[in-house]
């Protein structure tokens, strides 16, 4: 069938679900509700009510481990007192803080090495005991 736009731009025989006369970013974004609505369904949840796990699963990655019995009753003291909102938010924020600590360390370690390879001089560091000896002499002790 041939298709003829008016000068409204409307065309001649288009059915309403006729991708072929929409434009690009428009029938991708009707594609993509279709499916993702087609998907919940699937799973059996309205897509207004998709619990934050499932959400998660479409843009985390899943750690998985083992942890012996003393920990769990210390994570799960840390959850009764609200200190944290879940387990996984402990390991999540534990994580954090370790990889935070070690990137810390890295990059102390690296501005020590960087010192031990050039050293500073007694030109560069002799000004700051110069200034340290004013500043005590200005002190009205």
């Amino acid at each position: 069938m041939t298709r003829v736009r008016d000068g409204e731009g409307r065309t001649e025989g288009a059915t309403a679900l006729d991708a072929s006369v929409l434009p690009e970013d428009v029938a991708f974004a009707i594609v993509t509700v279709l499916q993702r609505t087609w998907r919940l369904r699937r799973l059996g949840t309205c897509w207004n009510r998709v619990c934050n796990a499932k959400r998660y699963a479409f843009c985390m990655t899943q750690l998985v481990t083992r942890v012996d019995e003393q920990l769990v009753a210390a994570i799960d003291a840390m959850v009764d007192s609200g200190m944290v909102a879940s387990r996984s938010d402990a390991v999540r924020l534990a994580l954090t803080r370790l990889v935070d600590q070690q990137t810390r360390a890295d990059i102390g370690a690296r501005i020590v090495k960087g010192y031990v390879q050039t050293p500073q001089t007694d030109e560069e560091f002799g000004w700051t005991e110069a200034a340290t000896a004013r500043m005590i002499a200005e002190e009205p002790w």
